[in-house]
């Protein structure tokens, strides 16, 4: 199967890198948080919910009930985790966001075929690659090749290059 990267984890990355994985697909999901914070997320949880706590009614005469029984056919995992988390809220389907959050997280970051990287997603400003490449590179010649060595050592399996830029080498599948 195709090595496919989907960017975000929010509920559709989480979700689509879920069915992805589940069809026999490797998946790479980027997250940018804990990366870059944002002012409405508040833990580095996937498919966090920060507006609401409602997916709303759950009832088969309203659209919103008639669209959740049809994800629900199709093996939706979001609305499998919802019913976990369910607090009570009536005909709409209300969820603990803590819960939710945590469950959707375990199952993504352990399901077998799914690689969670943590990471921006932006590129490399020219700034941060000349910092890369000059002091960096010159660092690692300088000690003959032990900035490279140090990946073994850096728990994110970084090199001088990257520590001094702020950078991180994500490995990219090919098309092979």
């Amino acid at each position: 199967m195709a090595r496919v990267t989907v960017i975000g984890g929010g509920l559709a990355g989480s979700e689509a890198a879920f069915q992805l994985a589940e069809r026999g697909h490797e998946v790479t999901l980027v997250e940018m948080r804990p990366v870059r914070p944002t002012p409405a997320h508040r833990t580095d949880r996937l498919a966090e919910i920060v507006c609401t706590n409602s997916f709303k009614s759950t009832e088969l005469t309203t659209a919103h009930g008639l669209l959740k029984w049809e994800m629900r056919a199709l093996g939706c995992l979001l609305l499998a985790v919802a019913e976990e988390a369910r607090i009570p809220g009536g005909a709409a389907l209300t969820v603990d966001r803590e819960e939710f959050s945590a469950r959707m997280t375990a199952v993504v970051e352990g399901h077998p075929r799914i690689r969670v990287v943590r990471a921006d997603g932006r590129p490399v400003s020219w700034g941060r690659s000349l910092l890369r490449h000059t002091i960096g590179y010159g660092l690692v010649g300088l000690s003959l090749g032990l900035g490279f060595l140090w990946i073994f050592v850096d728990k994110r399996r970084r090199g001088w290059p990257d520590l001094v830029s702020g950078t991180r080498v994500i490995e990219e599948a090919s098309d092979d």
